[in-house]
């Protein structure tokens, strides 16, 4: 499971395996950690398993910045054209 800090470093963000992100507040005051329970913020579209090294980012702002499956699983693979510029002369 990847982590992430919310930019007030109030909050702990994560992705669970279903695709939903989640929420935990924190405080840490000294030498003490407290939390509460985690909350489902939105289901994700999030690329699980790819070896992503940060899959998701909390900008300033309080957005999220999520790396995101495009297409539906089913998609036929794409093409890949090779020497395409030689066509055009045809």
């Amino acid at each position: 499971m990847r982590l992430g800090w919310g930019r007030d470093g109030q909050h702990l963000f994560y992705i669970q395996p279903d695709g939903k992100m989640m929420s935990v507040a924190v405080k840490t005051s000294g030498q003490t950690f407290e939390n509460e329970p985690p909350k489902a913020l939105f289901a994700t579209r999030m690329l699980l398993g790819y070896g992503l090294a940060e899959p998701f980012d909390v900008i300033p702002d309080g957005k999220f910045l999520i790396a995101t499956l495009v297409g539906e699983p089913t998609a036929p693979a794409p093409t890949v054209i090779l020497n395409w510029q030689a066509a055009l002369k045809q």
